[in-house]
């Protein structure tokens, strides 16, 4: 893949996804339209080292990122950040085995992470997680219900 076909000025989110293949694009503008509705800023950009573009949808008030959508011409996937599960877990529970299982194997946060300030701890099956809010929660190959529960917890989370 020539990475530079993708240079250029800033695309807004839509341009953004354009470069994927239809069904992958469908899924995608469901998270660009709940940017929209949770009345995020937007910032796009190219990530030159991965050859891949992303949006990151931010919140003023607190000021945080609250999710980020990336894509090549092949794959897109969700950085969500998803930093007071406790709060919602059981919703997260109510979650695809498939959505659990990424929420359980994100990275963990260690005491010299450099990445973050430190996870927020979170119990799920009375196991207590600390995954980092710098490396969040990567979802990709979501099926359409997966991404409406995704779309729910991000919902969850912006609440708090």
């Amino acid at each position: 893949m020539d990475k530079r076909k993708y240079e250029g000025p800033p695309k807004t989110p839509i341009e953004m996804i354009e470069i994927l293949p239809g069904d992958k694009q469908k899924a995608a503008v469901d998270f660009i339209d709940l940017g929209t509705e949770l009345g995020c800023g937007e910032q796009t950009r190219y990530a030159h080292s991965g050859g891949y573009w992303r949006c990151v949808f931010l919140k003023n008030k607190p000021k945080r990122v609250l999710f980020t959508v990336e894509c090549s011409d092949k794959w897109w996937r969700v950085k969500a950040m998803l930093q007071n599960i406790e709060r919602y877990k059981e919703i997260v529970l109510s979650c695809s085995e498939n959505l659990i299982k990424i929420i359980k194997n994100a990275y963990d946060c260690k005491d010299d992470c450099g990445h973050c300030k430190g996870g927020t701890p979170f119990i799920l099956d009375n196991v207590e997680y600390k995954k980092c809010r710098g490396c969040s929660f990567y979802f990709r190959e979501l099926d359409n219900e997966d991404c409406k529960s995704l779309i729910g917890l991000l919902k969850e989370e912006v609440k708090y």
